[in-house]
C-alpha cells in the first residue's frame, strides 16, 4: 500500500492541473421530475484532473481507451510492479483516500458525502502500474428533488402566470433552473419561471436544475383573455319615450365578456336594463356605463331630446391634433370642438380602440401604457373625428422631456443625463421653479441624481382610512398627473361616497383593505358584500384585494385560495418608504415596484417630493389595474 501511494505522490510532481469532461444526454422521461444526470469523466493517467462536486452529487470516472493514451509512467522505478492488490483482467482498483467525504465504487462511481475543506484524492491503479488520479472537492448542495407548482392549469390567451419551482434540499434552493416550453407557438416561459399563453392547445413547461434533474408541468390554454371592451354605439340621441338596446364588443375579438352590470349616471334621464336596453326618460345627457367582474369599463352618451322637437344636429368633431406622439407613462389632453357652435356643450363620448397601448378618459386625457399604436375617436351626435397615437419606450439614458416649458427666460435645463443635476432659476421672485415637466416650490429644490436602474413600472398605493388627508395626497397627485391605488377598509366604504367618487372621478383605482380577523372569518362574503357597496357608489367593482399587515402570516392558504377563486387578486407591497429619501432608495431597482403609503400628512408630502424627482428621471408612476399580475407573498 506504501508503494501504491508513493506512485501517486510521484505522479502528481510537476504535472500540469486539467482533466477532459464528458457530459451524458439529460434524461428526457414524461413524469414529473426525472433524476439527475450522472456526468462522465474522463482521466489521464500523466494528468491530475481537478473536479468540484455539490453534496449528493455523482460523477463515473472512467479511463481513455487504451489506443488513445499515452504511455502511463506506471510505478516510481518504471517497473509497473504494484502492491499485489491490482485486479485482472485490464480492469482498475479504485481507491478514495477520504470515503467518509468522497466514496467510490469498484467500477469508479463517485458519490459525494460531505463538504470538504480539502481536496480529497480518488485515485484508479491499472494493472501495469498506471495511476489515474482525481482530485476532488465537495461545496454546496446538489438538487436532489424539483416539483413545479403552476398557478393554474389552464389559461387563456394572453395570460401571465409565474411557475413556483420547489428545490429539495432547501440548502440547493439557489440553483440555478433552466426554463423551456416544449411548444412555443402555445406557451412561453422566461428564465424566471413566468410563462405567457400565446395560442391555444396543451403543452408542458420544463425547469432543469444544473446537474440535469429535471420537473414538468402541463398547461391547457384555451379561449382568449378580455383585454377590455367597447359599447356600440358609443353615442346615442334619443327621444323620450324611445328605447336603444346597447351592445359590448370585446376585446380582443372571441375573448369571453362574462356577465356586465349597468348602471347610469343619470337615470333621471336614460336608465338602463341589466340586457343593455336604455330607456330615454328626460331630456338631458347620461352616461351608460357596463362593468365586468375584472373591473373593466365602457361608455356610451345618451343625448335625449323632447318628444316632437327635432333639435339641431352636430355636422362636424374636429380634434385639436390628428396624430399623437407619447413615451411610455407620458400623457396628454385632447380637445374636441363641435359644430354647429351653439352646440359645443354637447357630450363627447372619447374611447380607444388599444386601451393596453394608450387608455383615454371622458375628459380626453390620453395616458401611454406600452409601446404600440392606438387610435382615440371623440364621439358626439353620432359624428366623430380620430387621433392616432403612436407610444414610442422611453430612453433611460437621462430625464424625460417637457412637452411644454413656462415662457420664462430663466428656465433651466439639465446639464447632463447622469450624475448629479443642480437645478438653478427662479423666476421673478415667485419662488417657483422650472423642472423638466414640471413646476415645484423654490424651497423644495433639491439635487437629482439619476438612479442606477430604471423600474418597467412603480405601482403607488395608498391604504385609506378616507379622513382628511385623503383629499391632500388627492390634490398632489392630481397636480402630478399620476394616477395611484387607494385600498379602502371595508367598513369605512357606507360613510365615504362623495371620497370615493372623487377618487374613481379623478381615474385612480380603488381595492379593498381587508383586516386580519376579516380575512380569517368569511372574507369572500364580506368581500362580495363590499363590492356591491362599491359599485352603488362609483358604478365600478373592484378586484383588488390587500390584507392589513400584508398577507405573509395574515393569510392562511386556504383563505387565499378562496379569494382568487372569488375572481379577485391579493396584493401585498415591495417597500413602505416612510420619508422621500427612502421612496428614492426604494424605487432604485429593476422590474416592477409595488409601493404602500399609510393616509397620514406626511405621505402628502413624500408624494409632492417624490413626483417631480420620478418624473425628471423618467420613471413610470401608476396604479393598479385588473390585469396587473399580482405581488403578494401568499401561496
Amino acid at each position: 500500500m506504501k508503494r501504491y501511494r508513493r506512485a501517486v505522490c510521484a505522479l502528481l510532481a510537476g504535472v500540469l492541473l486539467c482533466g477532459a469532461l464528458s457530459f451524458a444526454a439529460p434524461k428526457k422521461g414524461n413524469g414529473p421530475a426525472t433524476q439527475a444526470n450522472i456526468l462522465e469523466l474522463i482521466l489521464n493517467a500523466q494528468e491530475v484532473t481537478e473536479y468540484s462536486m455539490k453534496l449528493n452529487d455523482r460523477v463515473q470516472l472512467r479511463a481513455p481507451d487504451r489506443a488513445d493514451e499515452p504511455v502511463g509512467l506506471g510505478g516510481p522505478d518504471g517497473s509497473g510492479s504494484g502492491s499485489g492488490e491490482l485486479p485482472a483482467d485490464g480492469s482498475i482498483l479504485w481507491k478514495s483516500d477520504n470515503p467518509d467525504a468522497v466514496s467510490v465504487t469498484e467500477d469508479g462511481l463517485v458519490t459525494a458525502l460531505a463538504q470538504t475543506e480539502t481536496p480529497v484524492e480518488v485515485a484508479g491503479r491499472r494493472e501495469n502500474g498506471e495511476v489515474l488520479v482525481c482530485r476532488i472537492t465537495v461545496s454546496g448542495y446538489a438538487a436532489t428533488g424539483l416539483t413545479l407548482t403552476p398557478e393554474c392549469g389552464t389559461m387563456q390567451v394572453g395570460e401571465t402566470q409565474t411557475i413556483a419551482a420547489e428545490i429539495q434540499p432547501e440548502e440547493a434552493a439557489d440553483t440555478a433552473l433552466t426554463w423551456r416550453s416544449a411548444d412555443e407557438d402555445i406557451l412561453t416561459v422566461t428564465q424566471n419561471g413566468t410563462v405567457t399563453a400565446v395560442g391555444e392547445g396543451t403543452t408542458d413547461i420544463f425547469a432543469e436544475a444544473e446537474n440535469g434533474l429535471s420537473a414538468k408541468c402541463t398547461i391547457t390554454v384555451s379561449g382568449w383573455m378580455l383585454a377590455g371592451f367597447s359599447i356600440e354605439p358609443a353615442a346615442v340621441r334619443l327621444k323620450t319615450g324611445e328605447t336603444k338596446k346597447l351592445a359590448a364588443k370585446p376585446q380582443p375579438e372571441g375573448a369571453e365578456l362574462g356577465t356586465l352590470r349597468w348602471t347610469s349616471g343619470t337615470p333621471s334621464v336614460a336608465s338602463v336594463a341589466q340586457d343593455g336596453t336604455v330607456t330615454a326618460e328626460a331630456a338631458g345627457t347620461a352616461v351608460i356605463t357596463a362593468a365586468n367582474a375584472d373591473g373593466k369599463t365602457a361608455d356610451c352618451t345618451v343625448t335625449v331630446t323632447e318628444t316632437g322637437t327635432d333639435g339641431e344636429k352636430v355636422t362636424a368633431v374636429t380634434l385639436n391634433c390628428k396624430t399623437l406622439a407619447l413615451t411610455v407613462g407620458g400623457t396628454a389632453t385632447l380637445k374636441a370642438t363641435v359644430s354647429p357652435k351653439n352646440l359645443q356643450n354637447t357630450a363627447i363620448a372619447w374611447k380607444s380602440n388599444n386601451a393596453a397601448v394608450a387608455r383615454v378618459d371622458k375628459n380626453g386625457k390620453v395616458t401611454a401604457l406600452k409601446t404600440g399604436t392606438a387610435v382615440v375617436t371623440a364621439s358626439a351626435g353620432g359624428v366623430s373625428a380620430r387621433c392616432t397615437v403612436t407610444v414610442k419606450k422611453k430612453s433611460t439614458s437621462g430625464g424625460t422631456t417637457p412637452s411644454a416649458k413656462p415662457s420664462t427666460p430663466s428656465s433651466p435645463s439639465p446639464t447632463g443625463s447622469t450624475g448629479t443635476t443642480g437645478v438653478t432659476g427662479v423666476t421673478g421672485g415667485a419662488g417657483i421653479l422650472y423642472l423638466p415637466g414640471t413646476l415645484i416650490p423654490a424651497d423644495s429644490v433639491r439635487e437629482y441624481t439619476m438612479p442606477q436602474y430604471i423600474p418597467d413600472a412603480v405601482f403607488l398605493t395608498i391604504d385609506s382610512d378616507m379622513g382628511s388627508n385623503i383629499v391632500s395626497i388627492l390634490s398632489v397627485l392630481e397636480t402630478a398627473g399620476v394616477r395611484a391605488t387607494f385600498f379602502v377598509p371595508a367598513e369605512n366604504l357606507y360613510a365615504s361616497d362623495d371620497l370615493l367618487r372623487h377618487i374613481a372621478g379623478d381615474g385612480h383605482s380603488i381595492g379593498l383593505l381587508l383586516t386580519r380577523t376579516q380575512a380569517e372569518s368569511n372574507p369572500v362574503e364580506l368581500l362580495n358584500s363590499a363590492n356591491e357597496t362599491l359599485s352603488v357608489i362609483t358604478g365600478t367593482p373592484t378586484r383588488l384585494v390587500r390584507i392589513a399587515g400584508g398577507s405573509s402570516g395574515n393569510l392562511t392558504s386556504t383563505a387565499a385560495q378562496a379569494i382568487r377563486a372569488a375572481g379577485y387578486r391579493l396584493w401585498d407591497w415591495n417597500t413602505a418608504p416612510r420619508s422621500y429619501d427612502a421612496a428614492v432608495s426604494a424605487i432604485n431597482r429593476t422590474g416592477t415596484v409595488t409601493v404602500r403609503f399609510d393616509s397620514s400628512a406626511e405621505t402628502a408630502s413624500i408624494l409632492q417630493q417624490l413626483m417631480p424627482y420620478m418624473k425628471y428621471c423618467g420613471i413610470p408612476a401608476r396604479g393598479i389595474s385588473a390585469g396587473d399580475t399580482p405581488i403578494c407573498q401568499t401561496p
